[in-house]
């Protein structure tokens, strides 16, 4: 019987460049340290008024940030790059940081959705919007009002799609939101 090596792959294992075979530990955790450094480089260096630090909407989570069951049914898993916040359809989704509107309309399936630029590689996403109040280009300051909840493109209820990115790939928004809604409160009265 042939032992088998586990702490190297066989070669019969390993993948071609490209291929869409697995990354390795090692990659993921390279790829964490930087984008840990590449965060921690901008809020050091960034004006704290464009970092989102403060939540959009007020609203229980129903969905995180990472893989999750289709909620179209299946038994089948996706990978979700935002968090799902509750809320009803009007409710007002405001800035949580300063930028520029970088889009806003209709986006597949994220329905009615603004983007907004905050500089340094990092924009924030809002999804399934019932009504978009701003426009591409214009400047936005901490706290005013974008949007309002809702349930277009592919939703199953109104709730507000909350997405943070990195040089265009998506990461966990709560890595910059407090624990409490207290700022949120003080913005919106």
């Amino acid at each position: 019987m042939k032992s088998i090596d586990y702490s190297r792959p066989d070669a019969s294992d390993e993948y071609a460049p490209n291929s869409g075979g697995p990354l390795s530990i090692a990659e993921m955790d390279a790829e964490d340290a930087e984008i840990e450094k590449q965060l921690r480089r901008i809020q050091a260096t960034s004006n704290q008024a464009f970092i989102p630090a403060m939540w959009a909407h007020m609203g229980k989570i129903n969905n995180e940030f990472g893989f999750r069951r289709n909620p179209f049914g299946g038994r089948t898993y996706e990978f979700h790059g935002g968090m799902d916040i509750d809320g009803e359809r009007g409710d007002q989704v405001i800035a949580p940081a300063s930028g520029t509107v970088t889009e806003a309309g209709w986006k597949g399936g994220y329905g009615n959705m603004v983007e907004v630029d905050h500089g340094n590689g990092l924009k924030t996403r809002y999804g399934h919007l019932s009504r978009i109040e701003v426009q591409i280009g214009q400047a936005l300051s901490r706290g005013q009002l974008m949007a309002f909840v809702g349930s277009t493109g592919r939703s199953t209820g109104p709730h507000l799609h909350y997405e943070l990115r990195l040089n265009d790939r998506p990461i966990n928004p709560r890595r910059f939101l407090p624990t409490e809604v207290k700022e949120l409160k003080k913005a919106v009265g």
